[in-house]
């Protein structure tokens, strides 16, 4: 559980939405929590896990916990061995931690529910990269139904796609075994796009009338070969101002080629 740290009546790490608390008192770089906000504290923030060891319940490496940092307590968990994911120290961007589906029948679920995209809009945002081509792997999905909410690669390689019930946007811009920074707003219109690196691909409404019920990493058999750094789930679209802080953050944690 997040406990805060208070300055008088200000808490370090739980703020208003915009207010940069920890770099403010601090001196420190702005993080996606101070960014955001906690939804659970009025915020935009439903997720955030990030691969730090004090994040991860492991045994020999298999991850049995990942727990979230946002203030929500949405973990991912896996209690079955065979399916646990690797848990590796160093070796991502700027030899920073990650977790790695390291097979197609690698998986964590998570309680966290999405609306449906016709009613209101969601962003996911991960650091991570694709190891193995699966045609038709996951990399996010939703733990009852597999047409809900995914970014799912395609038969094509390198190839992405956004899927609600149907193709959304896609995005061919990954290249295998390159982390890159991975954004994907799911709405019921236009706005809806999905980022790799540099590339956006946008312009096809994202919707269904389902919402999503769970949160996977991987999911269900069909697991894509793939290394999560760090992942948010946002409740809405991210706003410009937003965007440039997280790219400083990206900047400053796993260097500047992911921005």
């Amino acid at each position: 559980m997040r406990q805060s740290i208070h300055i008088g009546t200000e808490p370090i790490g739980v703020l208003s939405p915009g207010r940069n608390v920890i770099g403010n008192l601090m001196g420190g770089a702005a993080t996606p929590l101070t960014i955001l906000g906690s939804s659970a504290e009025g915020g935009a923030l439903l997720q955030w896990v990030r691969a730090d060891a004090a994040n991860i319940a492991e045994s020999s490496l298999r991850v049995s916990q990942w727990n979230d940092i946002s203030g929500n307590a949405k973990h991912y968990t896996q209690g079955t061995g065979a399916n646990k994911p690797l848990y590796s120290a160093s070796g991502g961007p700027n030899d920073q931690p990650y977790v790695s589906l390291d097979s197609a029948v690698r998986q964590m679920n998570s309680a966290l529910n999405l609306p449906q995209p016709s009613t209101l809009p969601s962003t996911v945002w991960i650091i991570g990269r694709q190891n193995t081509w699966v045609a038709n792997g996951n990399i996010v999905a939703s733990v009852t139904d597999d047409a809900r909410l995914l970014l799912r690669q395609r038969t094509a390689t390198p190839n992405v796609r956004q899927f609600e019930g149907v193709d959304g946007n896609q995005n061919a811009n990954g290249t295998l075994a390159s982390w890159f920074r991975w954004e994907s707003l799911y709405a019921n219109d236009a706005s809806a796009y999905l980022t790799v690196g540099a590339t956006t691909g946008s312009g096809t409404a994202v919707s269904s009338a389902a919402a999503s019920t769970g949160r996977a990493l991987g999911g269900r058999g069909a697991s894509a070969i793939f290394d999560y750094c760090e992942l948010l789930y946002v409740n809405r679209g991210l706003t410009a101002t937003e965007k440039t802080a997280l790219d400083a953050y990206v900047a400053a944690r796993y260097g500047t080629g992911l921005v």
